[in-house]
């Protein structure tokens, strides 16, 4: 939840993340985590490039100032079943914030991922940057929940269809690959969300729709038997070859196997 990286853009990045966007401020407590870590380099010695009028100076000119960045991981699987997450879209770009997928797909983002960023802090105060940012997440939270509501309400059998297949494959397939595995896990969170699906934690499956590439599916994999060297395929960097691939994809199968196993339609009595 906290952590700094070294020469990445900057010659230093504080990260503060935390989980929810509900009623408590999380703005505010992910900018308390970062000063905290803050004074503790300045504490340690650690030089920084301020200055009282100018503010921080950082790689790019759109983050000097402030030196803040904030950003928010969306799931929005409503939004693109639906057709309307560009229009959706169109107020936060408007206001000058960045969209980016969070996986790689051909369109949009695999897994119905966004993720939502500031792009320019200098000239703003923190106040200002945080009441604007707040305003475009809750603006399309707001749009994905409107568009959930209308799919149970209006196109209920095509939403079942959806999870349904989506529950087929992910609890029966044998190999799995990353842009699959989030599609999949994606429209079970939204069945789950939407109510025409039981079984399993919504916050569970988001925990594993972030973490499916090859150094998060290694973590998870730890304790795993009878895959013979998919751990070290999947995170190892000496591993090489066609098998790398095929023991990863493997293995993500296997823990998407684990996760909706006790997971159901849940059709409502009819």
């Amino acid at each position: 939840s906290l952590y700094c990286l070294f020469d990445e853009a900057d010659h230093l990045r504080l990260r503060a993340r935390v989980s929810g966007f509900g009623a408590a401020p999380v703005l505010a407590e992910a900018t308390r985590h970062a000063r905290r870590l803050e004074l503790a380099a300045e504490a340690a010695g650690m030089p920084f490039a301020f200055d009282e009028d100018f503010g921080h100076l950082a790689s790019r000119f759109e983050e000097c100032g402030l030196g803040a960045v904030l950003g928010a991981c969306l799931h929005l699987p409503s939004l693109a079943v639906s057709g309307l997450a560009e229009r959706a879209f169109r107020p936060a770009l408007a206001a000058g914030f960045a969209l980016r997928g969070f996986y790689g797909a051909d369109k949009g983002s695999a897994g119905d991922l966004y993720e939502l960023s500031t792009e320019q802090s200098c000239g703003l105060s923190e106040e200002e940057l945080a009441d604007g940012f707040e305003k475009a997440v809750r603006g399309l939270v707001a749009a994905e929940r409107r568009a959930r509501a209308e799919l149970v309400a209006s196109r209920r059998e095509e939403l079942l269809d959806i999870v349904g297949r989506a529950l087929g494959t992910l609890r029966y397939c044998r190999f799995l690959s990353a842009a699959e595995g989030a599609a999949q896990l994606s429209a079970l969170r939204l069945g789950l969300l939407a109510g025409v699906a039981r079984g399993a934690e919504p916050a569970a499956l988001a925990g594993l729709l972030g973490s499916l590439g090859p150094g998060g599916i290694a973590l998870r994999s730890q304790g795993f038997t009878g895959v013979a060297g998919a751990a070290e395929a999947a995170g190892r960097p000496g591993a090489r070859g066609p098998g790398r691939l095929d023991s990863a994809d493997r293995l993500r199968a296997r823990l998407a196997g684990e996760a909706v196993s006790g997971l159901e339609l849940s059709l409502g009595g009819e």
